[in-house]
């Protein structure tokens, strides 16, 4: 039964992946953070500058950091003819992070049945898929997690892997700068799993991993010294979106941020964390439980402490609560069988709706119907909605969030603007959809002086995900 039950699992994950490749140009397509740290990797990568290339304005520098840049640009321009190379890279890195998870399952203690249902509802949760189509950060991140922790098990075992493990810790900043969770989560391990508190006996212990992290910390430094004005830039943001959020915000933050999504879909996340406290104060936890809980503890502190209130963070540490929901669902808890049962559904939901509502689009079509609706040179500047920056990458390019002054632009340059749906409604009826799109932006005295010279519709694309059946018109003042 258990072999059976394995492979069958095994099964389940291997068609989960499947699936995911795809939805990677379909799922999620319009997601405007994935595109800005995306072309902000290619910009780095062919140009060398940290630049925001869609919205033109300072501050990404250290949302995401030159390691994440290195290897997304360069896929991104090996692979030029591809307009969601991107994509696909956070689609083979999700599979290696599965693999990674289920072995650290298996490492704490989880047999291989749990283990592997553990890292199906892993791979079935909308984050994880969200974070497997998208090019910021988070899959890359979750990576680097996994792997020190992974890595952390071997401790008593390899002194080599306390060296690799504090290296990768370090570069991992230059990634993102939430993946410091790590330290307190391989510390909550060390802490409570051993039982060792003596700072002492912890620091000579650890002497190769601290040897690691300085070293790694060697090439973060290197690797952003000469960009050191852009960071100073950066850094003001980062202030304002979470160095100087209080603990008390954070911690309110996580039981209440899920209201203001569709369908309150993100409801999962509060409620797994108050059943698996309440199982560690009122139930019995067996050893593997618990070592999970403690590195998730970990995660969370680190999050209290440093982290900024983004969901898409939480993926570094909450994934570590799902063996103990599969394990307990395992053991006929009734209850929390049923809330499994639940949460299982609205993720494959959540994925079948998306089917239905895109699964026959073509966004390769799309974007060649874009392409042919008219010829430019690289002379041209564009002002477009800015999923459209793949199809105009070689063209100096503008989101409609540009932070650069649009009456400027159009007076001084030869200009090619778009406007997709959702701004041919604001100009129609100053209907606002999409309040973060920036369409509003462009009313008709914006277009004074231009002329239009082509139009496309497409059933799917053009609206930002947000309309159907969209007009695109496009516009040049020259």
């Amino acid at each position: 039964m258990t072999k059976y039950s394995n492979k069958v699992g095994l099964i389940l994950i291997f068609l989960s992946v499947i699936y995911s490749l795809y939805s990677v140009e379909t799922f999620k397509l319009f997601y405007e953070d994935s595109l800005l740290v995306a072309s902000y990797a290619y910009n780095y990568v062919s140009e060398g500058q940290l630049y925001d290339i869609v919205n033109r304005g300072p501050g990404m520098a250290l949302a995401h950091g030159r390691i994440h840049d290195i290897i997304y640009g360069n896929v991104m321009v090996f692979f030029e003819n591809y307009l969601y190379a991107h994509r696909y890279l956070s689609w083979v890195i999700s599979i290696v992070t599965l693999f990674v998870f289920y072995k650290i399952c298996l490492r704490i203690g989880y047999s291989k049945v749990i283990s592997t249902f553990s890292t199906l509802f892993l791979s079935i949760t909308e984050h994880f898929i969200l974070s497997a189509h998208i090019g910021r950060t988070d899959i890359l991140a979750f990576l680097f997690v996994l792997t020190v922790i992974y890595l952390a098990t071997f401790f008593d075992k390899y002194k080599l892997s306390m060296l690799v493990a504090g290296m990768l810790s370090s570069l991992a900043i230059d990634i993102h700068l939430s993946t410091q969770y790590v330290l307190l989560m391989i510390m909550m391990y060390e802490l409570t799993l051993k039982g060792t508190s003596n700072m002492f006996i912890l620091f000579f212990k650890y002497r190769l991993f601290i040897l690691g992290y300085l070293l790694g910390l060697f090439v973060v430094v290197f690797n952003n010294i000469h960009h050191i004005e852009q960071i100073k830039e950066a850094y003001f943001l980062l202030d304002s979106a979470a160095l100087s959020v209080s603990v008390t915000d954070r911690l309110s933050w996580l039981f209440t941020f899920w209201i203001n999504y569709t369908a309150y879909r993100f409801i999962f996340y509060p409620v797994i964390l108050l059943i698996v406290i309440f199982l560690y104060l009122f139930k019995k936890m067996n050893k593997s439980e618990k070592v999970s809980f403690y590195i998730f503890i970990g995660g969370y502190i680190g999050f209290l402490l440093m982290g900024r209130m983004n969901h898409h963070y939480l993926i570094l540490f909450m994934p570590f609560l799902y063996p103990i929901l599969i394990q307990q669902t395992v053991k006929n808890n009734i209850l929390i069988a049923l809330f499994t049962i639940i949460a299982a559904t609205s993720f494959i939901g959540i994925q079948a709706y998306s089917i239905y509502k895109d699964g026959s689009s073509s966004i390769k079509d799309y974007r060649e119907k874009v392409k042919s609706a008219i010829k430019i040179d690289s002379s041209i500047v564009v002002i477009a909605p800015g999923d459209l920056w793949v199809v105009y990458k070689k063209n100096t390019f503008h989101g409609y969030l540009t932070e650069s002054d649009i009456f400027e632009i159009k007076e001084n340059h030869k200009v090619l603007f778009i406007s997709n749906e959702v701004h041919a409604k604001f100009l129609d009826n100053g209907t606002i959809l999409g309040s973060n799109t920036g369409s509003h932006r462009f009313n008709r005295g914006f277009l004074d002086g231009f002329k239009s010279v082509s139009e496309i519709t497409d059933k799917h694309y053009g609206g930002f995900g947000i309309t159907k059946n969209n007009t695109i018109t496009f516009y040049v003042n020259y």
